[in-house]
């Protein structure tokens, strides 16, 4: 794997290597011992999974407030999503910076984002049958009482231009 820095601190982009034949590929997506190595250290303890069927589909930003802050590892099986995390966090070196990053099944490329950062997903469109599949951890069983969200529709981010 290799794992980058991005402009969030504690924020990281993950490449898998992808062990290739005839018949596909296998890929490792988590390795603990590696993923701490980087400075990443979460215990997972919930899987879930985004399914969207319209392309152009924006999930707004949305976190988890203390003491429940959750850590998430997102990726995309399906299509593409333009997926940014946005550093909410007022003692970071780093707060109120947001990074971007296009996440498609092509390229199965990861975004670890950090204990109070937001995270928002816009999926892109692929085919004029664009779904999106976007599978993720998290560290902490939400609590929706302590969940933050917001609804926007005037998304003025990157545009599509895969």
């Amino acid at each position: 794997m290799k794992i980058s820095d991005t402009a969030i601190q504690d924020a990281r982009i993950i490449e898998i290597d992808r062990i290739t034949d005839d018949r596909g590929f296998f890929a490792r997506v988590w390795c603990q011992d590696e993923f701490a190595r980087h400075g990443v250290k979460a215990n997972w303890v919930q899987a879930n999974v985004g399914y969207s069927v319209r392309a152009g589909t924006l999930r707004g930003m949305h976190y988890q407030r203390d003491p429940h802050a959750e850590a998430k590892l997102v990726r995309c099986t399906r299509g593409a999503v333009y997926d940014v995390a946005l550093d909410l966090r007022p003692t970071s070196s780093s707060y109120l910076r947001w990074v971007g990053v296009t996440l498609d099944a092509d390229s199965r490329s990861m975004l670890y984002i950090p204990e109070g950062c937001g995270h928002g997903t816009r999926h892109w469109p692929m085919t004029a049958r664009s779904s999106t599949s976007r599978p993720h951890r998290t560290s902490a069983t939400p609590l929706l009482a302590l969940a933050t969200t917001t609804r926007h529709s005037g998304f003025t981010g990157p545009s599509p231009s895969r």
